[in-house]
């Protein structure tokens, strides 16, 4: 119990620690993917099961500290039926490896998400995720999770024309 209450300190006073206590930690990587679920997630107008691979990189300084890291997002979607307006059920797997003042910190956070179109325009996607973080270096383990609702709505946008 002193542990636990001992970590619940940290995430509330340390601008380094990982699970909640700075820009790249775990939570901050659970929204940031709740929003690329609603909002980037999917074609919505696809037919096509989708996989997805990239790498992002990002550095920050917060309370006298300074860090980086990398995170590589697996994506799968699988298209529900050809006639559904685009209904796509998606599975994402990032992994991040992040250096903090020279420590390290490695965390994983699997999350399901069902993108359901609402009309042509909206389409709202509810999720659900489990992140995982662990450092060594700073005595830290934590895990949270995560149930969000996002949507999406496509405006149109009128050409623009050069002269």
């Amino acid at each position: 119990d002193v542990l636990n209450q001992i970590q619940r300190e940290l995430a509330r006073v340390s601008p380094v620690d990982p699970v909640a206590g700075n820009p790249d930690s775990l939570q901050s990587h659970l929204v940031k993917g709740a929003f690329s679920d609603g909002a980037f997630g999917v074609d919505r107008h696809s037919s096509e099961n989708l996989i997805g691979l990239s790498a992002s990189g990002s550095m920050f300084e917060t309370g006298g500290f300074s860090g980086r890291s990398v995170t590589i997002p697996l994506r799968y979607a699988i298209a529900l039926g050809q006639d559904n307006l685009g209904m796509k059920l998606s599975f994402r797997l990032p992994l991040t490896y992040s250096e903090v003042e020279g420590g390290e910190v490695v965390n994983v956070a699997p999350t399901v998400a069902l993108t359901i179109p609402v009309n042509e325009r909206l389409a709202l996607t509810p999720a659900a995720g489990y992140g995982l973080v662990a450092s060594e270096d700073a005595a830290s383990v934590g895990q949270i999770v995560s149930a969000t609702l996002a949507s999406s709505y496509v405006l149109d946008v009128p050409a623009l024309e050069s002269s």
